[in-house]
């Protein structure tokens, strides 16, 4: 009694497949989630602590001078 237990299938076929369906194609064509993520909530994505942004940009430029060995602007 080693069988393995079949993984359950989901219907191919019916209103519930249809509409299934229908969400993925409609999901395929969008372009991009984080896009209409932004357009349905854009305070959500927008800078929430300008100080805060300032200094992890400056660390970011750093280390990208730091990677490619240059001294200054």
């Amino acid at each position: 009694m080693d069988e393995k237990h079949k993984p359950f299938r989901k219907q191919t076929t019916g209103v519930k497949a249809e509409r299934r369906k229908k969400k993925k194609k409609e999901e395929e064509n969008d372009q991009s989630t984080l896009e209409n993520a932004k357009r349905r909530n854009p305070k959500a994505f927008s800078i929430q602590n300008p100080i805060k942004a300032q200094q992890e940009f400056r660390r970011y430029i750093e280390y990208l001078f730091f990677l490619f060995k240059i001294k200054s602007f």
